[in-house]
């Protein structure tokens, strides 16, 4: 997927879309690391151009494959990919599930910029359910450790305190 950031950058996502889907239906019977990552990458194009309910399913197929292959980290950065879906979609209640699932590992990943991030999206879905102290209380602490890792965290994170 050495080009999906080539796709991304360039607003080619459709195209992103179109390869990743044709690798994807040419891979069924790949070793499960490389599809899992093929589903996470047609469903991150595809949430992109906007389809969050086909996006789901792509990316809830990752997900199954990366529990069974015990891979934290990609497990962790598609579980918070869905629970941004799911807020996205005002499924407010299993975006907050998803996302408090992904900062679980994160934690344990001693992953600071996903702790930060999934901190940040946990405080807009408090936000949008008029929970404004959570909210404020979420994206602080996600601002806090934003700032120790990466200052494009604690930018995003301080854009999402302005909202509350």
């Amino acid at each position: 997927m050495a080009l999906r950031w080539f796709w991304h950058v360039h607003s080619h996502l459709s195209e992103g879309r179109r390869w990743s889907e044709r690798t994807l239906e040419q891979t069924e019977n790949a070793a499960p690391e490389l599809r899992a990552g093929l589903l996470a990458g047609v469903g991150y194009y595809t949430r992109l151009i906007g389809e969050s309910g086909q996006a789901a399913r792509f990316i809830e197929a990752s997900i199954e494959l990366y529990r069974q292959l015990d891979d934290k980290v990609q497990l962790a950065e598609n579980l918070r990919g869905l629970g941004m879906i799911a807020h996205n979609t005002s499924q407010y209640e299993r975006g907050s599930t998803l996302l408090e699932e992904a900062l679980h590992l994160f934690e344990q990943l001693n992953n600071a910029w996903g702790q930060s991030m999934c901190l940040i999206n946990l405080g807009r879905v408090a936000q949008e359910q008029g929970e404004y102290r959570q909210a404020q209380l979420y994206i602080e602490r996600g601002i806090e450790i934003g700032r120790q890792v990466d200052k494009v965290a604690a930018i995003y994170g301080t854009i999402g305190l302005g909202w509350v």
